[in-house]
């Protein structure tokens, strides 16, 4: 009994050694990379830094936009109470929130010449 299972071993371990050096073989021509598989990734290598790039750029250019707009956000969440209290006594909101619109112009230009007025002191 003991020969036939060493044999079943050699036998086992042979089967086992030629799997190994098959994928190996495989590994090694899977790793190797023709000429243009090279240029391949150098490309998509050269685009993705082209692509991170523009990215960069596009962020830098649209900030004065993305402010704006944030800004723009801030404003209108913090004036519609103001504009909601104006609909309750029936102005429309369209001409509530122009109201509001050029009250806060208004406060603004005040603001403005009170600067002025503070900086012919220093």
């Amino acid at each position: 009994m003991s020969l036939s299972r060493q044999i079943r071993q050699d036998r086992l371990n042979a089967r086992t050694s030629e799997r190994e050096n098959s994928l190996s073989q495989q590994e090694l021509t899977s790793q190797q990379s023709t000429p243009d598989q090279t240029v391949l990734k150098q490309g998509v290598r050269l685009l993705t830094g082209i692509l991170i790039l523009l990215l960069i750029a596009f962020c830098f250019f649209a900030s004065s936009v993305c402010i704006t707009i944030v800004v723009a956000a801030f404003l209108s969440i913090l004036v519609d109470p103001a504009v909601t209290a104006l609909e309750r006594i029936r102005i429309p909101r369209f001409f509530a929130a122009a109201l509001i619109v050029l009250l806060e112009f208004s406060l603004w230009l005040v603001g403005l010449r009170f600067v002025r007025q503070i900086d012919g002191f220093f």
